[in-house]
């Protein structure tokens, strides 16, 4: 039996080809005790998080950020890792490598993993409980905490940007072994982790799997062990939970604000944003899948942003207080519904976004 959508919820969704092998990653990491679920069809990937087992890591994050040692330790080992992965991973595999071995593909893939345990953390889902706590109490080591947490992201984030993206790591080795074992260079990217490590041992993949992979995969974590749907599944699972829904959202900052849409999608190309910055004028309206430090110029212009995912800990959460604008996070489909040039009301006492007609 198929998830049903009535369980779930939205998480995170980018436009581009993310690999199936970062999706499986992904369910390995911490997050995996909301039990997510992943959808990838024409060039979206999408992230559903079960709503009643979310709750656990809403509590498992209020105890890691209200103990101090125990956060300490955390966040210890995470920069360990991001510095591991600068000095090490990502100047090695900043080009395709000429050759790796089954045994070296092991070994960067295990470090790689574990990126999403330490990321997850960083996300609304652990995170947004400890919040409310933190207000509602002032409680100081939440706060300190919490205010350390939100450095950590962004430096994750950057890993994260190296990993993934163009020329990153793991499409960089994934080329190499499309380019070795299979058709196309990017056929690797629509295969898991078992089915990379049989290439090594002699063992190959239909064109026509592939060809179906690349229109649409799905994966989900479910009482503790990782689905792998079927190409058809995946296309079924698609069409229910993509649907549309009304545009409405989390507060994250109090106000009113009316103007015109101007479009942001996860970029992390400098040349891209920059020309997003240009044609932006002051008091638009920012609607972004979510921002980053490098979206500053837009916010900066912005009368008020509206984002598709994150949580009171995201940096459009924290940046909209800061620049005192409305700000209205987690609308799940801002990037969808609004068009460049839609004009919008932003009423963030509601949470509710309205196109003016």
């Amino acid at each position: 039996m198929l998830p049903l959508v009535k369980d779930y919820h939205n998480l995170f969704r980018m436009t581009g080809k993310l690999t199936c092998l970062h999706s499986e990653f992904f369910l390995q990491g911490s997050l995996f005790l909301g039990e997510p679920i992943i959808i990838f069809k024409d060039g979206v990937w999408h992230s559903f998080i079960h709503k009643e087992k979310e709750k656990r890591c809403l509590e498992a994050g209020l105890q890691l950020f209200s103990n101090g040692p125990a956060y300490r330790n955390y966040a210890d080992n995470f920069r360990e890792y991001i510095k591991k992965a600068k000095d090490e991973i990502i100047p090695k595999y900043s080009q395709v490598p000429k050759e790796i071995s089954k045994e070296e593909f092991v070994r960067v893939a295990r470090f790689m993993s574990l990126f999403w345990y330490y990321y997850g953390f960083t996300e609304f889902s652990y995170h947004d409980l400890a919040y409310q706590e933190m207000k509602k109490t002032e409680n100081n080591i939440l706060k300190d905490n919490l205010t350390d947490l939100g450095q950590l992201k962004f430096s994750g984030r950057e890993i994260m940007n190296a990993y993934l993206f163009n020329n990153g790591v793991a499409k960089n080795i994934l080329n190499y072994i499309s380019r070795k074992f299979l058709y196309d260079e990017d056929d690797a990217e629509v295969l898991y982790l078992v089915e990379i490590l049989s290439l090594f041992d002699g063992f190959n993949f239909s064109k026509e799997l592939i060809k179906k992979r690349k229109q649409s995969f799905a994966l989900a974590r479910i009482e503790n062990k990782i689905i792998f749907f079927s190409p058809e599944e995946a296309l079924e699972l698609a069409q229910k939970f993509t649907q549309i829904e009304l545009l409405k959202g989390i507060t994250a900052n109090k106000g009113k604000a009316r103007g015109k849409v101007v479009i942001a999608p996860m970029l992390n190309d400098q040349k891209e944003i920059n020309l997003i910055i240009s044609k932006m004028q002051y008091g638009d309206i920012l609607v972004a899948q979510s921002t980053t430090p490098e979206l500053m110029g837009l916010c900066h212009k912005a009368a008020a942003i509206v984002t598709d995912q994150g949580g009171m800990l995201s940096h459009a959460a924290i940046v909209s207080r800061e620049l005192n604008i409305p700000c209205i996070i987690g609308t799940q489909n801002g990037t969808l519904l609004l068009r460049d040039g839609d004009k919008v009301e932003v009423d963030a006492d509601e949470g509710i976004v309205r196109k003016i007609i």
